[in-house]
């Protein structure tokens, strides 16, 4: 039996042959992509958010495993007044947790926004272990309608509580501001005569009235009460001053002059025995 040669002993003609002086063929290169630096740039950038976000989601981790940044302490820095502090550390309870990362600090801000006297208040993280609460609270000035109540910027805020010992101011819806302002502008004129407002009201058809702390009314109609509440003050005042007790009212809707109604005396209209 004879050994089958392999093919290139088989058939000779059919070996790669060199010719004397020829070049092997260069090898062939894939092309090279050349970024242009903009690009480089922005894969940079996000390079490095990669590695920082994985960085820090493993210190995460591990913070929560090894019970780092425990919630330990809640401390509330702006005093407050009317605020109850069982109200303040019950809404904190229901959102603490295990350690400051778990913290819903935007919930958190909404239920303390919920209570009553809030204005405004802040909520932050001060590491390792503390919650820190900051709250302003409204200051009224002066009640307004039925149940609302004034600050010093003229803002209506509404909250439960008792009778509070205020002036009460009253006018159309958006008139806030400017019934305060014209309180503050007649009790500063009548302070230096030893006189208090209690009330001020203007009603839908632009009609004001006052109400002195002596229980008499005064009328000053409409437009614009400060001309008629001069003259009252100027011209009325002295003449019914030792008589103010006694009177219901006092009308200056009249533009050269005025009215008074006595109050009714509790036995008016009894016969005498």
């Amino acid at each position: 039996m004879r050994a089958i040669p392999p093919a290139d002993r088989r058939h000779p003609a059919n070996r790669s042959r060199r010719r004397p002086g020829s070049r092997a063929a260069p090898p062939v290169r894939a092309p090279r992509v050349r970024l242009s630096p903009a690009v480089r740039r922005w894969l940079g950038r996000v390079l490095g958010v990669v590695l920082v976000a994985g960085v820090a989601g493993g210190v995460a981790w591990q913070a929560q495993a090894q019970g780092w940044f425990a919630l330990k302490r809640v401390l509330v820095e702006a005093p407050y007044r009317q605020v109850p502090q069982d109200a303040i550390e019950q809404t904190v309870r229901r959102h603490r947790a295990a350690n400051l990362w778990q913290v819903d600090l935007d919930a958190l801000l909404g239920d303390l926004r919920s209570l009553d006297w809030v204005e405004r208040v802040q909520v932050a993280r001060r590491w390792p272990d503390a919650l820190v609460v900051r709250l302003w609270e409204y200051r009224p000035v002066a009640r307004w309608g039925e149940v609302g109540l004034l600050d010093a910027r003229g803002v209506r805020f509404q909250v439960e509580s008792g009778e509070i010992d205020l002036p009460l101011l009253n006018g159309p819806e958006g008139s806030e501001r400017r019934v305060l302002d014209v309180y503050r502008l007649f009790q500063s004129q009548l302070a230096p005569l030893d006189l208090q407002l209690r009330q001020l009201v203007v009603d839908h058809r632009g009609s004001w009235r006052i109400t002195l702390a002596q229980g008499v009314e005064v009328r000053l109609g409409p437009g614009n009460p400060q001309a008629s509440f001069k003259r009252f003050v100027d011209k009325v005042l002295p003449r019914v001053r030792p008589e103010l007790s006694d009177l219901a009212y006092v009308d200056m809707r009249y533009p050269n002059g005025f009215s008074i109604k006595p109050k009714e005396r509790p036995d008016a209209g009894r016969a005498e025995g």
